[in-house]
């Protein structure tokens, strides 16, 4: 069976903020891979630079890791501080519903993939999106209340420095999402990511 997963290649697996980088290191075709160029518009008039990876023999979790970052998408003013931005949820519901529209996919195998910051929102969006149909996530962080200790004593910063968005749906971190959540789940985790255990 072909599904469609959809990654966010935003944020790294080490704990941080978010780091708008506009240049690619590398592009997909480097890698081997196919692909094609998505036009993605959000709502509010935003482009997202997509990539499109049909089914293939050769991805791998360590060829996505190679691809971050924002590039060609719109620009958009971030402040290192934020740990991340409600908007975020509204591009992914962007690009899945740009990727629903693709021949290729097979619609009720729709996937989406994150890790750290991108779990998450990726987490959130799969629970929030009837389109998304399984939930991959690595380095989940559960709860700001545990992730942001964890950020202030690995990168040496204040509580005012870690600014979480007053619009942000806190309510449907994964911690208080878990026992709802009905979609099939792999979490990857490891004694140095931010997880703490659901029920």
């Amino acid at each position: 069976m072909k599904i469609a997963i959809l990654f966010c290649l935003l944020i790294p697996s080490y704990v941080m903020a978010i780091i708008p980088d506009t240049t690619y290191i590398r592009k997909p075709e480097q890698l081997g891979l196919m692909y094609k160029d998505l036009e993605v518009h959000t709502a509010d008039g935003y482009k997202i630079a997509t990539w499109f990876f049909p089914a293939q023999d050769t991805i791998s979790d360590a060829d996505f890791a190679k691809l971050n970052g924002f590039g060609a998408s719109s620009p958009y003013v971030m402040d290192r501080n934020y740990l991340c931005y409600t908007e975020m949820l509204d591009d992914y519901n962007a690009v899945i519903e740009e990727v629903a529209k693709q021949s290729e996919v097979k619609k009720d195998a729709i996937a989406v993939m994150g890790w750290s910051t991108g779990a998450y929102l990726s987490m959130i969006t799969a629970y929030d999106n009837s389109k998304v149909s399984a939930f991959i996530g690595r380095s989940l962080c559960t709860d700001f209340e545990d992730f942001i200790p964890l950020v202030m004593q690995v990168k040496n910063k204040t509580r005012e420095q870690l600014i979480v968005p007053d619009d942000f749906p806190k309510e449907q971190m994964p911690i208080k999402i878990a026992s709802n959540f009905s979609k099939p789940v792999f979490l990857i985790v490891g004694e140095m990511t931010c997880v703490r255990p659901f029920g």
